[in-house]
């Protein structure tokens, strides 16, 4: 089973009056359900934008893309925390705060989410007194506790030093390994996508240069021209 995302054209407005700029062109592929789906490019190429559309942040100028409303769940490259809450309360708050669930159950169900994933130290703590990687990972939590199908991380690591690299790319691939889960990860990090990828999108200047499974992708004897210049510049 796939999901289509079709000829599609994202227009923005530029900093110039009835100016618009054409970010995405007549992008066209599958998501493949229950795998990881690895967007990739140079700075500019419409990464962001494209994930964005996914779940209606970006209003779409023509094409189409999936329905997916109320099955996505996102985490941006800057956190995004509820700086007035614990990490524990960040983690249940998309459950209480929608009144889906009781706020005693939706902490119940975050702890369990923090202790699985070696996080219940920080319960207690509120986001200024955490590290970076910490705070992504609450991050991601949070997002998986609405437990939507369709996980976006839009440069989850790009923020972060090293270390905190390492303990969120580690989260994430446990992450994937999650049933019925589909992952469509915007990153910079060719290492983590060549580890973490069962498909991958090569997008710049606006268009799809190359879209492949990731074991042919990272191939050596690779003959796409446009992925041999991106992997070695």
């Amino acid at each position: 089973m796939t999901m289509a995302v079709k000829q599609l054209v994202v227009t923005v407005p530029t900093n110039k009056k009835h100016v618009t700029k054409e970010v995405l062109h007549e992008v066209s592929f599958d998501i493949p359900t229950a795998q990881v789906l690895t967007i990739l490019g140079p700075s500019g190429a419409g990464k962001s934008t494209l994930i964005r559309t996914l779940n209606g942040l970006q209003p779409v100028t023509t094409g189409s893309v999936p329905d997916l409303a109320g099955q996505t769940a996102m985490v941006f490259q800057h956190f995004n925390l509820f700086a007035n809450l614990t990490a524990l309360d960040n983690v249940a708050s998309p459950l209480y705060l929608t009144g889906q669930q009781s706020k005693s159950v939706a902490r119940e169900r975050a702890m369990t989410l923090l202790e699985k994933f070696n996080l219940a130290g920080v319960a207690t703590q509120y986001p200024s007194s955490l590290s970076g990687g910490q705070k992504q990972r609450i991050g991601i939590l949070r997002a998986l506790i609405t437990e939507a199908p369709v996980l976006l991380l839009d440069e989850p690591t790009s923020a972060l030093d090293p270390e905190s690299i390492r303990e969120v790319t580690d989260m994430i691939t446990e992450v994937a390994k999650l049933p019925n889960r589909t992952i469509i990860l915007v990153t910079h990090d060719i290492a983590f996508a060549r580890d973490i990828s069962d498909d991958v999108l090569l997008l710049a200047d606006g268009r799809v240069q190359a879209f492949e499974r990731a074991d042919d992708f990272f191939a050596p004897e690779q003959q796409n021209t446009a992925i041999t210049a991106f992997l070695t510049r």
